[in-house]
């Protein structure tokens, strides 16, 4: 639903930048301006499309239509699809060109802005782990630094179970959040602790994803449990980076 809004909003966005192209464009002709500004003005409106929608789709559609449009307003015969020269073709190629090359350039720009905002947050939540956990005197302050991490960067609740000192699973919830382990669940987890050879990094049950976390050596520490409709805000990149 959430991409759908996107896309219908990003296709708006392309609308008023060829209506306003376009307006701008008609203001150039009546001015008799060179047609070669008139195309400038239209990839322009392609890179601010790029900047401003979501996905590549959108600026690419934008990338095609401006050639439509420019052929609309701006050659003769005018008001209509029909092209009188023929040299017209090789600037709606070059045009159409541009224009995608010019979105792509822009989109991968985009990207690699959203990266290194991503990448900078990833840094600030290691430091400031870093530094909590350093803090951390007890093994429940581990359980509460960990899964309000969870909430502050992702927004999504998470319960966390721990071995005490007798390596007994012992409960955490964030937000009171009472139905995240079941006594029975953690009566099998406790038989789970004691198996040297269990390799999978994860359980999957009918409503949530458990985490195993290891130390060094691979001996098994606790669990994070994450239900299954939490779990879809998160990529395998995220789940490697925050979990495993």
């Amino acid at each position: 639903m959430e991409k759908r809004k996107e896309f219908i909003l990003s296709i708006l966005i392309v609308i008023i930048l060829l209506f306003l192209s376009s307006c701008i464009g008609l203001i150039f002709k009546y001015w008799k301006f060179n047609e070669s500004n008139i195309i400038i003005v239209y990839v322009l409106g392609v890179i601010i499309s790029a900047k401003y929608t979501y996905g590549y789709a959108p600026s690419f559609i934008m990338a095609f239509l401006v050639s439509f449009c420019f052929n609309y307003f701006f050659t003769a015969p005018y008001y209509t699809f029909r092209v009188a020269d023929p040299n017209y073709f090789i600037v709606f190629a070059v045009m159409t060109s541009v224009s995608l090359l010019t979105s792509g350039i822009a989109n991968k720009m985009k990207e690699k802005e959203k990266q290194a905002k991503e990448n900078a947050g990833e840094k600030d939540l290691l430091l400031e782990l870093t530094r909590d956990l350093n803090n951390a005197r007890e093994m429940i302050d581990v359980a509460k630094i960990s899964i309000n991490a969870f909430n502050k960067y992702l927004g999504i609740d998470v319960g966390c179970a721990y071995l005490d000192n007798d390596e007994r699973l012992e409960r955490y919830y964030l937000h009171g959040h009472d139905n995240v382990f079941s006594k029975n669940e953690l009566e099998a987890y406790d038989e789970l602790m004691m198996m040297k050879n269990y390799s999978k990094d994860y359980i999957i049950t009918d409503t949530y994803y458990d985490f195993l976390i290891r130390n060094g050596e691979g001996k098994i520490l606790g669990i994070i449990q994450i239900s299954k409709e939490n779990s879809e805000v998160l990529d395998a990149d995220k789940i490697n980076f925050y979990i495993l």
